[in-house]
C-alpha cells in the first residue's frame, strides 16, 4: 500500500467516526411537531370560588297569588337551543396544500390567464 491509500483510509475512518458520533449524540425527538396533540376534554367542574346567592325575600300571599295567576295564563314556551358547531381547524396537510397552490399559481385567475394564453397561441 502506498501513502495515498493510507491517507485516504484514515480520512474515510475519521469521516465515518465523526458521522457516527453526530448521529449518536443528536436528540431522539426534537424540533417542532407538525400538528399538536389533541387536547383532552375539559370537564365542567364547579369553580372553587362559587358565588352563594342570598335567599329570596319572603312574599305575602297576595303577591304569591298574582305570580301563580300570571304563570297559569301563559304556558311556558320551550325553545330549542341553537346547534353549536365548533369551527374545524384545518390539518397540516390542508394548510400545506393551500400554501403550495398559492406559490405555484394554481388559482382560478392564473388558470384563466394560462387558458387565454393557450387559446391565443397559433
Amino acid at each position: 500500500m502506498n501513502v495515498g491509500t493510507i491517507v485516504f483510509l484514515v480520512i474515510l475512518v475519521v469521516l465515518i467516526g465523526g458521522t457516527a458520533i453526530l448521529v449518536a449524540r443528536r436528540p431522539r425527538k426534537g424540533g417542532i411537531e407538525l400538528e399538536p396533540p389533541k387536547r383532552p376534554s375539559v370537564d365542567t367542574a364547579p369553580s372553587p370560588t362559587a358565588v352563594v346567592e342570598a335567599p329570596p325575600p319572603e312574599l305575602d300571599e297576595t303577591t304569591v297569588q298574582e305570580i301563580e295567576d300570571a304563570l297559569a295564563e301563559a304556558p311556558p314556551e320551550v325553545e330549542a337551543p341553537p346547534e353549536v358547531v365548533a369551527p374545524v381547524k384545518p390539518s397540516f396537510r390542508d394548510r400545506l396544500s393551500k400554501a403550495r397552490s398559492a406559490f405555484s399559481g394554481a388559482s382560478p385567475v392564473a388558470e384563466k390567464i394560462v387558458t387565454d394564453q393557450v387559446s391565443l397561441s397559433p
